[in-house]
């Protein structure tokens, strides 16, 4: 890590369009850097499918604040369908909090957070804490970054065009980038 300077590092999965991949990330990573706090920050959707390796964090005593973005499912699947509420996106509804303790992480701040309010008291909590910590984040099922709703715009905009030169031409990407602006 001496190349970094002390900086903070920043791994992304969008970087390898594999979902689940978060949490195992940040164990390697944490493992890697166990005198480092290690921020983890995942979606629901993703987490789900490898969460188990939160118990790995606990085992190895590693002290990383993890925060679980909920919003009910699939947020990168929704955004890529002509209709976000398709129920196909939605995922079963786990008791967050309680997943540390139940996977042997013991002395795990743990908080479920519906508001800048209580998001601020459990950052300060979690950073003073001796142990790791587990805050779950609710948030809307459609609230994106403002990337990802640039996207899925631009996939409605050019799925309305017929496809051939006339789309593929310079006027045809000039008037595709000005309704996206």
């Amino acid at each position: 890590m001496d190349w970094l300077g002390g900086y903070p590092t920043t791994c992304d999965g969008a970087t390898f369009a594999s979902i689940g991949w978060a949490t195992p990330a940040a164990f390697g990573a944490a493992k890697g850097a166990p005198d480092r706090r290690l921020i983890l920050i995942t979606g629901e959707g993703s987490h789900q499918m490898t969460a188990q390796e939160i118990s790995q964090l606990g085992r190895h005593g590693l002290r990383p604040i993890v925060f679980v973005l909920n919003n009910s499912g699939y947020l990168s699947e929704r955004m890529l369908c002509k209709d976000m509420a398709l129920g196909y996106n939605d995922i079963a509804a786990w008791n967050y909090v309680e997943l540390p303790h139940a996977l042997g992480c013991q002395g795990w701040f743990t908080a479920r957070v519906t508001s800048c309010g209580v998001l601020d008291d459990a950052l300060k909590t979690a950073e003073q804490a001796d142990g790791a910590a587990y805050i779950e984040v609710i948030t809307d099922p459609y609230e994106a970054p403002p990337m990802y709703k640039k996207l899925h715009r631009a996939r409605r905009i050019l799925l309305q065009r017929p496809l051939g030169p006339a789309a593929l031409s310079q006027s045809g990407r000039e008037q595709t980038l000005g309704e996206l602006r």
